[in-house]
């Protein structure tokens, strides 16, 4: 897959997480080529920033953003995780920053304190779960 912008990416997750959360809610795995272009789209910084900071912060996502992850989500984390965890970690270490500067702002501090809630739940469900096979 060619890569694109993180714009682009932005955009192609917003819709793609849409997805994920209706797969998940009905007790569903996310099907095999929507895991290829899933892996496309960490596969590279551009699209994993889009994907995370989608994913992390879009507040009508409840199902696909808590444990158990769909296998494919963590497959794709394990097939880049120098790339991806370091994005997710960024979003962690910003969602912190946002939480305690809006302080006085109670929308962006609950906001900045959701998208850190499932950053630390995410990291903490990979570092658990043992590696997949690489293939």
């Amino acid at each position: 897959a060619e890569e694109c912008s993180v714009m682009e990416a932005a955009d192609l997750s917003s819709f793609f997480v849409g997805y994920m959360e209706f797969c998940n809610s009905q007790n569903q795995r996310l099907p095999r080529n929507a895991a290829r272009m899933l892996q496309a789209l960490l596969s590279h910084p551009a699209g994993a920033q889009g994907f995370w900071t989608t994913f992390l912060t879009d507040p009508d996502l409840n199902r696909c953003t808590s444990a158990p992850y769909d296998p494919a989500l963590i497959e794709a984390i394990a097939r880049f995780p120098e790339l991806n965890m370091g994005v997710i970690s960024s979003c962690l270490a910003m969602s912190a920053t946002e939480e305690a500067l809006y302080e006085g702002d109670p929308y962006m501090a609950e906001s900045a304190g959701l998208s850190k809630a499932r950053a630390c739940t995410l990291i903490g469900a990979i570092t658990a779960q043992p590696a997949p096979k690489r293939g």
